[in-house]
């Protein structure tokens, strides 16, 4: 028999090892491992409710609601009052029961009812799409203002719409093809007048009155309608997500566009002789070899917009913002600019022949090469400001315009007008033919 010495000995032996290999465990990359895989089970787990709620809400919620009465069952078990609970309970089981079923049918209602207005929005589209192509008058306008409410009803089809709209507008509206088309009306006219010489205008005259371009076709305006009358939660849409307007290219001769929100639009080539264009937003807008010969562009807003080569003869352009535009070889002759605001706007080899500028702020203006015979500078400012070194930082991108006073040379003013509130940059001589700088100026 062992003595008590020798088991208390044993014993401490074994409780030692017994701590020492509880110590290596514990140390070991088991325990980490243990939790780490806890932790990835808990996270799965998480990712599968998740999923599970979001794929199927209304099983998820029902089921949720549902364990509520089993939990509250087996509490009741558990602490020996299930007897009295029982009657509570199955009044509290039914009801929540009732509410299952009720929220069940009407997710399957509102389900139903999404699945049948998607399939409305679908038919209504197709069917505004196809009648847009009809040759009935009435049957297009009813289109085009289908396919407007239906961009209302549907914000997720509201930019498909305005690009189904434009591209009816650039087909109905191609320059190209109504130049063919009138041309051969024209020449037919011409034929059936037994090939008169001398009358080709009076013929094109005629085409064009039988075309029915004297003014807007009635659908095209009822398009220009739609998009000026968009909402500003919609315009602000377009800016964010970058949507441009395209009508490149398109015949808008006389078109009525006042007050219109056209930003970064594209109007390359496009023609709109003639139009009204007042206090339009066409900031940023591409206008490069579009014409706008007497085109009415007062107070309209063309900051940063590209009118390279752009067709200005005539046109009215006073209090117009031009801030930063590249005007680069625009055709001005004879425009009115009265008052506009040209701030580091770019008129290289512009043809400003005849073109009114009294007022006109032409501040770190780029008028190299501008033909200006005839251009009436009166109290126009060509100055170079000054900057402080915030200011400066808005203008860097034209900071090397200073060093030769916006490339202006003397030559360019012999023939402009000007008087004594026009202000110069330094190192330019006033014209001997001018009235003399006033003080201060």
């Amino acid at each position: 028999m062992r003595s008590p010495v020798t088991l208390v000995r044993n014993l401490s032996l074994i409780f030692k090892d017994v701590q020492e290999r509880s110590v290596q465990l514990w140390n070991s990359d088991r325990p980490r491992h243990a939790l780490d895989w806890l932790a990835s089970q808990l996270k799965e787990a998480h990712s599968r409710v998740r999923a599970a709620r979001l794929a199927r809400r209304g099983v998820f919620w029902a089921i949720l609601l549902g364990s509520i009465p089993l939990v509250i069952v087996f509490a009741l078990f558990m602490s020996g009052n299930a007897d009295n609970a029982w009657p509570p309970l199955a009044t509290f089981a039914t009801a929540l029961g009732a509410t299952i079923v009720a929220i069940a049918t009407l997710m399957r209602h509102f389900a139903q009812t999404d699945a049948d207005r998607q399939r409305r929005i679908v038919e209504t589209f197709s069917k505004a799409v196809e009648q847009l192509g009809s040759d009935k008058l009435e049957v297009r306008v009813g289109a085009i203002f289908a396919l407007e409410r239906l961009s209302k009803e549907s914000p997720d089809d509201y930019w498909t719409v305005m690009e189904v709209l434009t591209a009816s507008v650039r087909e109905r509206m191609r320059y190209t093809t109504i130049m063919a088309r009138l041309s051969e009306r024209a020449y037919f006219l011409w034929l059936s007048a037994g090939r008169p010489e001398g009358r080709s205008e009076e013929f094109w005259g005629e085409a064009v009155r039988l075309e029915r371009l004297e003014e807007t076709p009635t659908d095209v305006a009822a398009v220009l309608t739609v998009i000026k009358r968009r909402s500003s939660e919609n315009r602000q849409r377009e800016v964010d997500r970058g949507w441009r307007f395209d009508l490149s290219g398109t015949y808008l001769r006389k078109a009525n566009l006042t007050e219109f929100v056209l930003k970064a639009a594209d109007l390359n080539g496009a023609h709109l002789e003639a139009a009204q264009l007042i206090e339009a937003h066409l900031e940023g807008a591409n206008l490069s070899d579009a014409h706008l010969e007497l085109a009415n562009l007062r107070e309209a807003h063309l900051e940063a917009a590209q009118l390279i080569e752009a067709h200005l003869e005539g046109a009215s352009l006073g209090s117009a913002h031009l801030g930063g535009a590249n005007l680069a070889a625009a055709h001005l002759e004879g425009a009115t600019l009265n008052d506009a605001h040209l701030l580091a706007a770019s008129l290289e080899d512009a043809h400003l022949e005849d073109a009114h500028l009294e007022g006109a702020s032409l501040v770190l203006a780029v008028l190299k090469g501008a033909k200006l015979s005839g251009a009436h500078l009166e109290g126009a400012d060509l100055s170079i400001p000054h900057l402080d070194p915030s200011e400066a930082e808005c203008f860097e991108e034209y900071s090397g315009r200073k060093a030769k006073a916006l490339w202006l040379t003397d030559d360019q003013l012999l023939e402009a007008f000007g008087d004594g509130e026009t202000k110069f940059p330094e190192g330019i001589a006033r014209p001997k033919h001018w009235p003399p700088q006033e003080q201060g100026g």
